[in-house]
């Protein structure tokens, strides 16, 4: 077995050659043949390719400062083109030589980005289909996947080994008559880094939890790496670049990629971006989307297309904006102007939340519904959701207890709550649509009113929830169904946050956003002093509940930051084949 050990460090060489190339090339290009992009124009990214060390001619950079546009192109497009180098330097070694399952070819981390990930090469006589296992700790935490495909020369992707472990990693053999033969590799990997977050597993039944390992993201001015653990609470993948983990909720691909913000932020944007990228679990880059000022979150539509909240160019607000992209190309097809759709006459951001027109609806969630073709919004500084015809742009209906006061186009629009118990959401995060159509999101309940200077808010009265409603459209009404949350002070969470649907009677509930004191004291984002509010832990809880019984909950600490946008429980080999190189 040959390990090539130099990798990492190969690609980062590579990566700053040709960062300097360009930087060589950006000096002496005359100013006469720059190119501008025409407002909210995407500009696709170019293809992998060994020989692109330099943007396309017809790669136009996004709008902001000359400086920053000058970083983001350099820094996607010389890495990128460090991955294709790197599989062109792959390909040809696996070339060179015969390399069997007794003796394979295994490359750790083989694109610099993704340290707990390799790929092993070998070559079989008569073709075979491989099912691959990294052991874990005990039979919940081993990860496997069956590649089903019957090939003679084999490049298979491993996900999800320890850090700081000789991993032993199972190799099963198929031929086309059924006889298996298997084999064991073992990978050496590094340890994690001293500043990375820690999972504590407080509750854990993996006979009744989800498959997959559970993602944390923390796109705020964090500081922290994007990552994933088991449900031993270890980490099982992370990226070693902080800056894939800014900005922007990190999104899962149908084809197994994942969608993350590019770190390049937008000038004057709220921690806005110019650009979003696409990679793969072992962190090789695909493609870079630029959109104007991009935040929050990414869908996916059945065709492949993107849909991303976005902002509009020319104009005081942001975050009220939102395109659908084209997946290969990077073109806008279509658009949604938030300012336009919704009846409103006064743009002015609702307590407890204060701003004015800049940023005064904060769509800070997305839901693509496609059987309707319809979109789902959340406005965070208008405690608003709304749900809005795709095809006609129309309101179809608005859930606010504040949005109506000021507005009274709105109304007509406005559910009215049906009988029984009902709180209306405040701050809130993440709608989403359930397979029964009801609707579920995470209900921050930032306090209405300002408590005086210095004053800590009653703790009494915190508390967040994820919260499922369901909708009478034709009687105009909505109804809760279902919480969690209210009975757990301990969780408040002021911002962020997030809600999944795993199952029937199955959600997995991100409590992300917490300031919480070593006494327990928890503080709220809006109306705590910085210099207590920073002093205080950063952390995040995630709870696993099925029929209401909490069968996974960890807590992620220990990192300056590591308050958590999104959590996912994500299956990292989905839809997993082995690599094509190049």
């Amino acid at each position: 077995m040959q390990i090539r050990k130099s990798w990492k460090m190969h690609i980062v060489l590579c990566c700053l050659l040709l960062a300097m190339l360009l930087a060589i090339t950006a000096c002496s290009a005359p100013q006469a043949e720059e190119a501008s992009s025409p407002a909210q124009t995407a500009t696709p990214a170019p293809e992998p390719s060994a020989e692109a060390t330099t943007p396309a001619a017809s790669s136009a950079p996004t709008q902001g400062t000359e400086d920053a546009e000058a970083e983001m192109l350099t820094d996607f497009t010389a890495r990128q083109a460090a991955h294709a180098q790197a599989d062109k330097e792959i390909a040809g070694e696996f070339a060179a030589e015969e390399y069997t399952p007794e003796s394979p070819l295994v490359i750790p981390d083989p694109y610099g980005e993704s340290p707990l990930t390799a790929m092993v090469l070998f070559q079989t006589p008569e073709p075979t289909s491989a099912e691959i296992t990294v052991k874990g700790k005990d039979d919940a935490t081993s990860i496997s996947h069956e590649f089903n495909k019957s090939v003679t020369e084999h490049r298979l992707p491993v996900y999800g080994l320890y850090a700081d472990t000789l991993n032993e990693v199972a190799i099963i053999l198929k031929s086309e008559d059924g006889t298996t033969t298997e084999h064991t590799v073992s990978i050496q990997t590094a340890a994690l880094p001293g500043d990375i977050s820690k999972a504590e597993v407080r509750t854990a039944q993996p006979e009744k939890m989800a498959d997959g390992l559970t993602f944390f993201d923390c796109p705020h001015l964090n500081g922290n790496y994007a990552l994933a653990v088991d449900a031993n609470g270890d980490i099982r993948w992370y990226l070693t670049d902080k800056n894939l983990n800014f900005g922007m909720n990190m999104s899962f691909m149908e084809n197994g990629n994942f969608i993350v913000g590019s770190g390049n932020v937008q000038p004057g944007g709220y921690n806005n971006l110019q650009s979003v990228i696409e990679l793969s679990p072992l962190g090789k880059f695909v493609r870079e989307y630029e959109i104007y000022s991009l935040h929050h979150d990414v869908r996916e539509k059945s065709n492949g297309n993107l849909i991303m909240a976005a902002s509009m160019e020319g104009r005081e607000s942001q975050n009220d904006y939102i395109v659908e992209v084209d997946r290969q190309t990077g073109e806008i097809l279509d658009s949604w102007d938030l300012m336009e759709i919704l009846p409103m006459s006064v743009f002015d951001t609702q307590p407890p939340y204060s701003g004015g027109l800049n940023n005064w609806l904060h769509n800070n969630g997305l839901w693509y519904i496609e059987e309707e073709d319809a979109l789902l919004i959340s406005g965070r500084h208008q405690n608003l959701v709304a749900k809005i015809d795709a095809k006609t742009k129309e309101l179809i209906w608005a859930f606010s207890q504040t949005v109506g006061e000021l507005n009274e186009e709105m109304r007509p629009y406005l559910l009215e709550p049906a009988d029984g118990e009902f709180e209306y959401p405040t701050s809130q995060h993440a709608p989403m649509l359930l397979p029964d159509g009801r609707l579920m999101l995470f209900d921050n309940r930032n306090q209405m009113e300002t408590p005086e200077d210095g004053a800590e808010l009653d703790q009494e009265l915190l508390y967040s929830r994820a919260v499922i409603y369901s909708i009478d459209e034709e009687n105009q009404t909505i109804a809760q169904d279902w919480q969690f949350g209210k009975e757990r002070q301990d969780l408040y969470s002021s911002f962020a946050s997030d809600v999944d649907y795993l199952g029937e009677n199955h959600y997995m509930i991100d409590f992300g956003g917490m300031y919480v004191k070593e006494d327990g004291t928890h503080y709220d984002h809006l109306f705590t002093p910085p210099e207590i509010k920073f002093a205080s832990s950063r952390t995040s809880v995630v709870v696993e509940l099925l029929n209401d019984e909490i069968v996974f909950e960890v807590l992620l600490y220990g990192n300056e930051n590591s308050n958590s946008s999104k959590a996912e429980r994500h299956v990292i080999y989905q839809n997993a084949q082995e690599i094509t190189l190049g």
